[in-house]
């Protein structure tokens, strides 16, 4: 074990023991870092200055919580704030708060006793499912019913038992056929498009079974698809759909340097300027300056339909490119890639994760 964190712990048991084990406010407690190019701020706030960037599989020490903003540090800070969206907490000490509690093989109270714990026990804590713990002590891995051990950070650690619905995004640029029985030969119910989602019932190794936004169910091609888990994050009515529905308008219009004109040519920013124009909401012209001046920053975990995206395509801290978030993930943009004009595209394709730079909010 690091001195650091003896000490840390050597100050939590003082604690616990002078309050009776009412806090465990300077628990030791590690986090993992979710995604890439995650800010690290002086303050918990999306105005306060960036002091750092971490990565996807970096860890941190959380040294406490404001609100939706973890205090961390790292090897690059002594003290600094993650936006929780990026982090999980993987590992958090604990402590028993009566005696003669049961470490179990499994989430069950008839499960096989590997341990008897004490008031006081400390204990690290790796993860829950439904009101059991998965812990370990002295050694030994096991489970204990969460209502006889406390902790700060227990609330944020990943339940296992969760069971999500899972729900498939279309990644087809030309839409994907729905069909009546997974072959490619079967009949083709529908035309799911791209960006759009389906209910997933069950998965196969080369077809999914789903049901479409309108309750038909049929097959999808796995290779056209990912598969998510968890709350569908779609569009709520409003200025921000309205947007996206009108955007989604000229999808296919031509790429064209300088070019304003929704459905003669448009380059990045100039299909920005021009969709928001007929919203009578003026930004900047070029990607850079709306980037500068234009809206509010935010953090990508903090994304709803509307907001602007750009990116860093160079890598040299510049702006050179920008689109239009719209749901899940998703941002609609004027491209001059491999696929050039109005498409959609991911947020977590090999592009877009590589450059990606920073989000605004303007509306």
């Amino acid at each position: 074990m690091s001195l650091n964190k003896t000490l840390v712990r050597s100050a939590l048991l003082g604690c616990v023991m002078a309050m009776g084990v009412s806090s465990t406010a300077f628990a030791y407690t590690m986090g993992m870092l979710n995604d890439n190019k995650v800010n690290l701020r002086e303050s918990s706030s999306t105005s306060s200055n960036v002091v750092g960037k971490l990565s996807e599989g970096d860890y941190v020490t959380v040294l406490g919580k404001e609100g939706e903003w973890y205090n961390v540090s790292c090897d690059t800070q002594n003290s600094a704030y993650i936006h929780s969206d990026y982090v999980d907490i993987v590992e958090t000490d604990a402590y028993i708060t009566d005696d003669d509690i049961k470490l179990r093989e499994e989430p069950d109270d008839s499960s096989e006793i590997i341990e008897i714990l004490n008031e006081f026990d400390e204990i690290s804590v790796f993860s829950r499912s439904g009101n059991w713990y998965y812990a370990e002590f002295n050694g030994e891995k096991g489970y204990v019913f969460g209502d006889y051990i406390v902790g700060d950070f227990l609330d944020d650690l990943e339940n296992t038992e969760d069971e999500e619905s899972k729900y498939a995004v279309i990644i087809a640029e030309t839409g994907l056929n729905l069909r009546v029985e997974p072959s490619l030969e079967a009949e083709v119910i529908d035309i799911l498009p791209l960006g759009s989602t389906a209910d997933v019932l069950e998965e196969e190794e080369e077809w999914v079974l789903v049901v479409a936004p309108d309750g038909t169910e049929g097959y999808v091609n796995s290779e056209y698809i990912n598969v998510r888990t968890g709350a569908k994050d779609e569009i709520k009515d409003g200025l921000g759909k309205d947007i996206i529905e009108y955007a989604e308008q000229f999808l296919g219009t031509p790429y064209e340097w300088g070019g304003t004109d929704l459905e003669g040519g448009v380059d990045c920013s100039g299909f920005v300027y021009a969709v928001y124009a007929d919203f009578g909401i003026a930004l900047n012209r070029s990607s850079a300056s709306m980037e500068s001046a234009d809206g509010v920053f935010i953090e990508k975990a903090e994304l709803s339909a509307g907001d602007l995206v750009f990116f860093d395509n160079d890598g040299d801290g510049g702006i050179d490119h920008v689109g239009i978030y719209t749901h899940d993930g998703y941002y609609i943009h004027s491209s001059s890639g491999k696929t050039t004009g109005v498409i959609i595209s991911s947020l977590y394709d090999s592009y877009s994760m590589k450059t990606y730079a920073s989000a605004k909010r303007v509306l």
